[in-house]
């Protein structure tokens, strides 16, 4: 199944963020914060239109590279990721409470575990990356709908973000998933470190650092 990987941009939001719900619906930290299959027809809606006020926030600005994987035959949107530049994670591009002050949060949801979360993350960063937790690009989000999952999407969205961070001569970081972990390591990742969850869950569950190492780009030979 062939698939065009292309750049997005904040005007996609209406059309990815339902990819990402999709894609994270028994996810534990994301059924922590409000579980989907639980709302009524009116908190779906709200939901939504604050996820997507949250990634228009996090989709425009300098040093932010967001990417969808078009079905070439059937034209639907597979999946999406993103990437930051090391200056635009330091200015807080990458806060996961980025854009709740350009929209209420909803009452259903939990907002004091989105902020132990933000928390635990950023010291968690710091943790296994010391001084060069500035010095990386970031993946912050990575979403490919359940019908397209395991079809190489993801791969190819990587792809992309990597020829950015390798044109930078820079290593690539981000936390993944229990789920997701294996995909990453195919991709060239290796695991940094770990961050126990299960505290804040209703299950095992954990966090894994991972960190892609920069590639050199090729030498031409003069001729």
């Amino acid at each position: 199944m062939p698939f065009q990987i292309v750049k997005a941009t904040s005007a996609d939001a209406e059309a990815l963020t339902p990819i990402g719900t999709a894609a994270f619906l028994t996810d534990g930290l994301n059924l922590r914060i409000g579980d989907p299959r639980t709302f009524t027809p009116e908190q779906t809606r709200e939901s939504e239109t604050w996820r997507q006020t949250r990634f228009r926030a996090r989709a425009d600005g300098p040093g932010k590279f967001w990417f969808k994987a078009i079905d070439s035959e059937t034209g639907r949107i597979a999946g999406y990721s993103g990437i930051f530049t090391p200056e635009s994670v330091k200015a807080g591009a990458a806060s996961l409470n980025a854009g709740d002050g350009d929209i209420e949060i909803p009452a259903f949801l939990d907002r004091a575990f989105m902020d132990v979360m933000e928390e635990r993350m950023k010291g968690f960063k710091g943790s296994v990356l010391g001084e060069r937790k500035e010095q990386v690009w970031y993946v912050p989000s990575m979403a490919v709908h359940p019908d397209f999952q395991g079809k190489g999407v993801a791969g190819k969205l990587l792809a992309a973000e990597f020829e950015l961070a390798d044109e930078a001569g820079q290593d690539v970081y981000l936390e993944s998933t229990p789920v997701a972990r294996q995909m990453y390591q195919r991709a060239g990742f290796e695991a940094i470190g770990k961050l126990e969850l299960s505290d804040l869950t209703a299950e095992e569950y954990f966090l894994t650092a991972m960190l892609r190492k920069a590639k050199p780009k090729s030498s031409k030979i003069a001729a």
